[in-house]
């Protein structure tokens, strides 16, 4: 497994925890029910898309869709609502992808300076 490979699988395994917590913590059947899914565990997984863009730097764009796209498999589980699920995260991955792709250029343009 590469090295871009293996980052993605880790960022995956930890994308699917973090929605598992949201879950669990608000007590909802799938993340987006929770009431404090808009102002509380969205804007923090774009936070962490931003982070996670930032160390993969010139592979940093995936990680805003991979944190996104981690709801799914968490849907899939708790109530199989994948079609919906898909749906949904392509229009929210933009933000995710958007905020990590920025963060990995502003690394790259740290680290050539």
């Amino acid at each position: 497994m590469g090295s871009h490979a293996l980052k993605a699988f880790i960022l995956l395994c930890a994308g699917i925890l973090f929605w598992l917590l949201a879950s669990r913590v608000t007590g909802a059947n799938t993340p987006w029910e929770s009431d404090a899914y808009w102002y509380f565990w969205y804007p923090l997984c774009l936070a962490l898309a931003g982070m996670a863009g930032f160390f993969l730097r010139d592979a940093g764009w995936i990680a805003g869709g991979i944190l996104i796209f981690s709801q799914i498999p968490v849907m899939w589980l708790q109530n199989d609502l994948v079609a919906a699920g898909l749906f949904i995260s392509c229009i929210l991955a933009v933000h995710g992808i958007a905020i990590s792709m920025l963060a990995g250029r502003i690394a790259v343009q740290i680290r050539v300076q």
